[in-house]
């Protein structure tokens, strides 16, 4: 019987072939193809054919047009200070928690990957950290104005959260100092309802965050592994 089944749909296969052969060979116009298939499939704005239709261009991206950093980070670090290993750091915190928090940045206004690298010079010449923290105060006020969410704003739902995301570091004036650790509590505070996030969705029915538009790198030469390590730390920041 299944047999018999098979063979019984390979000869309807068969015979439908010059019929889709006939549909294909006829003029189909942008008018909804009722003269191929005999039946409208939507209102048209034009009767032309469709090989006179404008080419599809695909809408760039900011990884078509930023890429400075492509084939490396033009940073050659061979003996960090103790200053400077403290100011990476507090600039790797600050760089993930920008990432998924920050307005402009969650939009995809920003190759985040290269905006470390452009800040970096700056964190690693500092004297001191209230250097380092006063230019990453400049590089945040530089990403774009921050406004109140008014009645907009999201919280974070703890009734089922396994874990709560560590941001205690945020009103940390010895580490961060006074305006940088204000810049990050009012990001934090001002965070409004979005689902869409530009490096960061949520995986359909399940709810789980896929991290997109993360690049390969794959013509890189090493060391080159700042970004790729930051974010197995930064995806803890995430959760709203």
């Amino acid at each position: 019987m299944l047999i018999a089944m098979r063979l019984l749909t390979l000869a309807i296969a068969v015979l439908l072939v010059p019929a889709q052969l006939a549909i294909c060979q006829q003029p189909i116009d942008r008018a909804g193809f009722k003269s191929a298939l005999g039946f409208e499939l939507g209102p048209a704005a034009d009767s032309k054919p469709i090989r006179e239709a404008p080419k599809y261009e695909r809408q760039q991206t900011l990884f078509d047009t930023d890429r400075e950093f492509e084939k490396g980070s033009r940073l050659a670090l061979k003996q960090l200070t103790n200053v400077q290993i403290t100011n990476l750091m507090t600039l790797g915190k600050v760089w993930g928690f920008l990432k998924y928090y920050h307005p402009e940045v969650r939009r995809g206004r920003y190759q985040w990957d290269f905006e470390l690298f452009r800040i970096m010079p700056a964190v690693l010449a500092a004297q001191n950290p209230a250097q380092a923290n006063q230019a990453m105060v400049q590089w945040i006020d530089h990403l774009g104005p921050v406004e109140d969410c008014g009645d907009n704003c999201a919280h974070l739902e703890e009734e089922d959260l396994y874990f709560r995301p560590d941001l205690d570091w945020l009103s940390n004036e010895e580490l961060l100092g006074e305006a940088l650790s204000g810049r990050l509590r009012a990001i934090y505070k001002n965070r409004p309802v979005d689902k869409n996030q530009f490096y960061v969705s949520r995986a359909l029915s399940v709810g789980n965050p896929i991290f997109e538009h993360e690049p390969a790198y794959g013509a890189l030469k090493l060391p080159y592994s700042i970004p790729t390590n930051g974010r197995h730390s930064e995806s803890a920041l995430f959760p709203t």
